[in-house]
């Protein structure tokens, strides 16, 4: 489920031709997402998540994944523990983009940092 609603995506957007200024709306909306989904129940059932205007891969492994099962509330229990921990991490690690403003940031370094990877 993570993979398929939330690092599938993000590393999509990574690979596409966006810029890695850009990515600071796109680190925002996963972090307010992050802060909002306390009902997880609907992100399992593909309801709810970070990257609405990035496709889904809606193959066999995603209609397995969002259809319900007997293990939904440990998984609910798990995804709890994960969000909370990514929260967490992007937090730190991410410090610098989610501080960040579109408005605050000149167009000069704009054009400065076009070539610069978004990956390591």
């Amino acid at each position: 489920l993570i993979d398929k609603h939330i690092t599938g995506p993000l590393w999509r957007l990574l690979e596409s031709d966006i810029h890695i200024l850009e990515m600071t709306e796109k680190y925002s909306e996963l972090q307010c997402f992050l802060e909002n989904c306390n009902d997880v129940t609907t992100f399992m059932t593909g309801e709810y998540i970070p990257f609405p205007a990035t496709p889904i891969k809606k193959d066999d492994i995603w209609l397995a994944l969002v259809t319900p099962s007997p293990l939904d509330p440990l998984v609910a229990q798990i995804l709890m523990a994960c969000f909370k921990s990514l929260e967490l991490f992007m937090d730190r690690m991410l410090q610098d983009h989610l501080q960040e403003t579109k408005s605050s940031i000149p167009e000069s370094f704009r054009e400065e940092t076009v070539s610069v990877s978004k990956t390591n």
